[in-house]
């Protein structure tokens, strides 16, 4: 498994704000970099749910949270410099909440590993 970071949110109009959903794939020490660098560029950040695990020989951790800040290319750049990928499939489930979500992670790591 390489470094990289997935990313995706999905807008609430009501209160205008979104909700972000990101999965840092490296090191424990350069997951910690990355997450400062998110929580810094989309802060005031709400309601943050954080999950983590094994990534082949890297970690991997999931970070859930809601922020009316933007994610134009500048901030993500910002962010990390290596791999990106916006997946639109990096939600929570209906059913299954942030369990299915972490469950899609898992699997989506196992089949690129």
């Amino acid at each position: 498994m390489k470094r990289q970071l997935w990313w995706n949110f999905v807008s609430e109009a009501l209160e205008q704000r979104r909700r972000y959903f990101f999965v840092i794939i490296n090191d424990n020490r350069e997951i910690g970099v990355i997450s400062n660098r998110i929580f810094s560029e989309l802060q005031p950040i709400d309601e943050l749910q954080e999950r983590g695990g094994k990534a082949g020989d890297l970690q991997y951790k999931l970070l859930v949270f809601y922020s009316h800040e933007t994610l134009p290319l500048w901030r993500r750049e910002k962010i990390y410099k290596g791999k990106q990928k916006r997946d639109f499939r990096l939600y929570e489930r209906r059913k299954m909440g942030m369990d299915g979500l972490e469950e899609y992670v898992q699997k989506q790591i196992q089949e690129n590993n």
